[in-house]
């Protein structure tokens, strides 16, 4: 897998995941990978920045680049997040690392529940879970603790 992505990882891609629904998949540009995990900026169908799927590569079924459809917004989509975690090793250890340095708002979905399971800032990981220190609105509402392999996407909300 990692060979694929190399070799799409400057493009925009589609990414398939769901085999019962061929017509669900993400658009948007790679940000990093290993052996167990995509980052995906994801693009909206107006072109703009969407947030961050994070994608178990044992669930990709299929990467499409260059057709009909992610032509349609070559040089309409916008990138926002610059990092670029191509060292095939420790992925979303990394990522994890950037949020914790920038000190990002974040909110997180775990397991495809499609909601924001944990809203909060990342300040640690610790074996395999990161610890966020949750908050509802704007006020603190103590800590929280998921596992790196259940996330399945991540919103930056905005800088403290």
């Amino acid at each position: 897998m990692n060979r694929i992505l190399d070799l799409v990882k400057n493009d925009l891609v589609c990414i398939y995941v769901d085999k019962e629904n061929p017509e669900k998949f993400w658009l948007g540009f790679i940000i990093g990978y290993d052996n167990q995990f995509l980052l995906l900026e994801r693009v909206d169908g107006g072109g703009r920045s969407d947030g961050i799927s994070v994608i178990k590569t044992s669930e990709i079924y299929a990467v499409e680049t260059r057709n009909a459809y992610t032509n349609k917004f070559r040089g309409v989509a916008e990138r926002i997040f610059e990092m670029e975690l191509f060292n095939h090793e420790g992925v979303m250890q990394e990522f994890m690392n950037c949020l914790i340095v920038e000190n990002e708002m974040v909110c997180i979905e775990t397991n495809n529940s499609d909601c924001a399971d944990v809203t909060g800032i990342v300040k640690e990981v610790i074996d395999g879970w990161i610890c966020v220190e949750a908050y509802d609105g704007e006020k603190r509402d103590g800590i929280a603790y998921c596992r790196l392999e259940n996330i399945t996407s991540i919103d930056i909300m905005e800088t403290l």
